[in-house]
């Protein structure tokens, strides 16, 4: 249920992102990389440094800002070579052909369960986001 002194914008927002956790495979809308969701943050809560150098990238934006759900992800990489990235909710556009995500931390943070074109939380993965 929602948070009762959530406004209809917030409400908006939460009911369009519960879909996006752990596992999801998506296309990033700028960059057009596969790949797949291992983690959440309710807002970018990076350091200044990574806020600054992502500022120097002018192809970088977010038209929402900094206040939105941010997630860590692994990239495919046939589409880039290893990197896990930090993608704002407004750059991830879910996508069941972005499966299955080749990416060696896939094998330890993720199960593939093809019957979801997706993955599930590893045990592993589970513990880290437990703390």
């Amino acid at each position: 249920s929602m948070p009762e002194a959530a406004t209809l914008d917030q409400e908006a927002i939460l009911i369009a992102g519960r879909g996006i956790v752990p596992g999801i495979c998506f296309v990033h809308r700028q960059f057009h990389y596969r790949a797949v969701v291992a983690g959440c943050e309710p807002y970018n809560n990076t350091t200044e440094a990574w806020k600054k150098m992502r500022r120097a990238n002018p192809s970088i934006t977010f038209s929402r800002g900094e206040v939105q759900p941010f997630y860590h992800c692994l990239v495919d990489t046939r589409d880039r070579p290893v990197q896990s990235t930090f993608v704002a909710e407004e750059n991830i556009q879910m996508s069941i052909e972005a499966y299955p995500v080749a990416h060696p931390g896939c094998e330890q943070l993720l199960v593939a369960v093809d019957s979801l074109v997706g993955y599930l939380p590893s045990p592993r993965l589970e513990g880290i986001l437990n703390r």
